[in-house]
């Protein structure tokens, strides 16, 4: 694939969404609440729930905006969001059926948008879909539409197995490959699974697929309602398709203005804890460039003591 080595803060801004659907909304999103925040090792963690296949995507008031940018992508940017190996053709299929299906039962007419059926899968929902494909004993990333990663491109991870793809993430070789590879070949069919993650960035884009060298900066010291800072989740889901017995990985991303924490300072509390915790590995994956203990940290911190309030 012809991918640019590097990517503009300008080619990055032209994808922001608008941020009015999320600076909107009332209090602060339910979705904190499903988040696994701990102090201290281990710091990585599957962290899996299951759930029910009518909760398979999330349809809120985002969903319109999100398939419409995501169109847009693959339109002006497909070498950069999309591949699909021959291996993964079958199970792309599969999958264009299976999303096709859970749309049409709850009616919500959403027409395909390309002639591939896993990018045609993917411009009708909001969620980036990757296939794991099991051949040769392993778990190959060999087919995915990723319009919203963040801080990693699709061109370094495709076509890699289930260890490989995951080799930048702290402790994940030592805490974490055994046991995914195992809940792989033990996932039965038709279970639907779901984890969270969460990171803190300085800007509300989407679409990043950056190397952590090329990320966008921002301002490291946050205002009084922590902008510039936004919260970015990532609501994952496992779900093995009957036919092929490929895994259909999903990734909902999910933001919100740091401000909405001015309303739960339990949770603030718990985010601080859980940074000034980390070792330096975990430093170095989660904080980075855009370090959170000069500012967003302290700010959380204030936040807890009820010294800023909503």
């Amino acid at each position: 694939m012809a991918v640019p080595t590097a990517l503009s803060s300008d080619d990055l801004w032209r994808y922001v969404p608008s941020t009015d659907v999320y600076l909107g909304r009332a209090g602060a999103p339910s979705w904190l609440d499903e988040l696994d925040i701990h102090s201290g090792p281990p710091f990585v963690k599957m962290g899996t729930h299951t759930s029910s296949i009518d909760e398979w995507f999330v349809i809120d008031d985002a969903f319109q905006q999100e398939v419409a940018l995501r169109r847009r992508l693959l339109a002006e940017q497909r070498d950069v969001v999309f591949d699909c190996r021959p291996t993964a053709e079958a199970a792309a299929e599969e999958t264009l059926e299976l999303v096709s299906a859970w749309l049409r039962e709850r009616g919500l007419r959403c027409e395909p948008a390309d002639e591939n059926p896993l990018a045609a899968a993917g411009t009708m929902v909001p969620d980036d879909l990757c296939l794991m494909v099991p051949r040769d004993g392993d778990w190959w990333f060999d087919a995915g539409l990723v319009c919203f990663p963040s801080i990693w491109r699709l061109v370094d991870k495709i076509g890699r197995s289930t260890t490989s793809v995951h080799d930048t993430v702290a402790h994940y070789r030592d805490d974490l490959a055994g046991k995914v590879d195992r809940y792989f070949h033990a996932m039965p069919v038709e279970r639907l699974v779901w984890r969270r993650n969460l990171s803190i960035k300085p800007w509300p884009l989407l679409h990043v697929p950056t190397t952590k060298p090329q990320q966008p900066l921002g301002p490291l010291q946050p205002a009084a309602d922590g902008s510039p800072f936004w919260l970015r989740s990532e609501r994952q889901t496992l779900r093995r398709l009957p036919r092929t017995g490929a895994i259909l990985f999903t990734i909902k991303v999910q933001i919100a203005p740091a401000s909405v924490l001015l309303h739960r300072p339990d949770v603030a509390a718990r985010l601080a804890a859980m940074y000034r915790a980390f070792d330096p590995s975990m430093d170095g994956y989660k904080v980075a460039a855009n370090d959170l203990h000069i500012g967003f940290v302290p700010w959380l911190e204030q936040v807890a003591a009820g010294a800023i309030g909503g």
